[in-house]
């Protein structure tokens, strides 16, 4: 499993806590109780209080045998900030997390999310999506960039798919549709689960079986049937500050 998750990290969340955490807050979501002949079959769900914020916040997590490695892990505890993601940096952070009095991240708290800024040259997303990235200026050392972000749960049995953590094997790289990440020598977003991937440079319409039609990162390689959906961004100074315009999306992102 990725990000080593049977391994405590020094501060922030363990990996199994934030997969945990979309089960339990954030979504909006709630756990039905089973009764049968008056007896109540499972506990109360289980209620986290706090303030939620709309921000991302990076929580700490050590790298499995043969990842590369978890960049973020000293920024553990900070709001993601722009200037954090040069050119084909991404990073898994918290979403819509719960805030303790000390302005703390509650663990278990929160929807995972991943920020990813790509070349804005050959980018491409729905006319519906416009003004939901962020797009910076060509600099000196780099091209017109975007920060896009997209929902960390695998469409296909609910994993949380990484970037750039491990490469992606050759043997998994038989697309559906040649992401655009390969022009530029650089794997798209893989789920090591069952080895789903997804182009973070191509967001599309896409259609849950229940009906509800979301905008996503496409979907090019794996058992996976359509794409993960993008979270809607915006900046607040220099913090990434997400949307949750359309709640749906992310209520149903996987069976």
């Amino acid at each position: 499993m990725a990000y080593g998750e049977d391994e405590e990290p020094p501060t922030g969340i363990t990996r199994r806590q934030l997969v945990k955490g979309v089960a339990l807050a954030g979504a909006g979501l709630a756990t039905a109780s089973v009764v049968v002949s008056g007896k109540m079959l499972l506990p109360p769900p289980i209620v986290l209080r706090g303030e939620l914020k709309e921000t991302f916040v990076y929580a700490a997590a050590k790298p499995s045998p043969g990842e590369v490695g978890i960049w973020w892990n000293d920024l553990a505890g900070q709001e993601v900030q722009v200037g954090h993601l040069p050119l084909w940096r991404g990073a898994a952070a918290v979403w819509r997390g719960l805030f303790d009095e000390e302005d703390k991240l509650i663990l278990g708290s929160g929807l995972t999310s991943l920020l990813i800024r790509v070349p804005a040259d050959r980018f491409r997303s729905p006319t519906e999506f416009a003004g939901k990235t962020i797009r910076l200026p060509a600099t000196d050392t780099d091209p017109a960039s975007v920060i896009v972000g997209i929902y960390d749960r695998c469409v296909h049995l609910c994993c949380n798919p990484g970037w750039h953590i491990k490469p992606v094997p050759e043997e998994f790289k038989v697309y559906l549709a040649t992401p655009k990440t390969l022009l530029y020598g650089k794997d798209p977003i893989w789920c090591q689960c069952h080895n789903s991937q997804y182009d973070p440079m191509t967001l599309v319409w896409n259609n849950h079986p229940n009906g509800t039609r979301y905008i996503g990162a496409r979907f090019v390689h794996g058992p996976a049937t359509r794409g993960l959906p993008a979270v809607p961004l915006r900046l607040q100074g220099q913090t990434l500050v997400g949307d949750y315009d359309n709640p749906s999306w992310y209520t149903s992102y996987c069976r």
